[in-house]
């Protein structure tokens, strides 16, 4: 994802995929240092979470920006995924670490903007999503609206989980009916937000 200005950048040379059949694979990150990609500290924890859970997913990486987080995914035994991001450099950044992957065939890439840009990923998708992994830029108030537009796009099945990574001063001021949190955890100043989509329940305040 492009992060704001607000936040630090950092040196992601070295970014690479963690775990599963891609592990060690070094990925590109987009030109211009605008990109914020997950730490692998972050990812390795992340998939630790989510575990055997990810093998046979479908998967939508959001705000996906190198496509690291959707990458590490298929790695680890997803079925497929679909990565977005509204910017031109992302995309082909993304492209371009599928192929090194040898992964182009288990995904599709779109260059949209969220929550709008769902639509077109509905369009994309044979069936909902097991698994979403969204990584907006720090501060983006429209969390709530992301979540409501997967919904509204039938964009999940009953109990997908949804990862919202954000900052730890960045709290949800209200998460929508039918998304519970399930765990959240802190590294640093980065927060990981899990959720779990069940239509008909009541809304979970963050």
């Amino acid at each position: 994802m492009i992060m704001s200005k607000q936040k630090a950048r950092r040196d992601h040379r070295g970014l690479r995929v963690v775990g599963g059949s891609a592990r060690g694979f070094k990925l590109k990150v987009p030109r211009g240092g605008s990109v914020r990609p997950t730490q692998d500290r972050i990812r390795e924890s992340l998939f630790s979470i989510l575990g055997g859970t990810v093998e046979g997913c479908v998967v939508l990486d959001a705000f996906a920006g190198s496509g690291a987080l959707g990458i590490e995914a298929l790695s680890r035994g997803a079925l497929r995924a679909v990565f977005c991001d509204h910017a031109t450099e992302c995309t082909r950044a993304i492209l371009h670490n599928l192929k090194a992957c040898s992964m182009r065939d288990r995904a599709v890439v779109l260059r949209a903007g969220l929550p709008a840009g769902l639509v077109r990923v509905r369009a994309a998708l044979a069936e909902p999503c097991d698994l979403v992994l969204l990584d907006p830029p720090y501060g983006m108030a429209e969390k709530g609206e992301i979540l409501e537009a997967l919904h509204r796009f039938a964009l999940l099945k009953e109990r997908a989980r949804i990862v919202f990574e954000h900052a730890e001063d960045d709290i949800f001021a209200c998460v929508p009916a039918g998304f519970l949190v399930e765990d959240e955890r802190r590294y640093g100043d980065t927060m990981l937000t899990f959720l779990n989509y069940q239509p008909g329940e009541k809304t979970s305040d963050g």
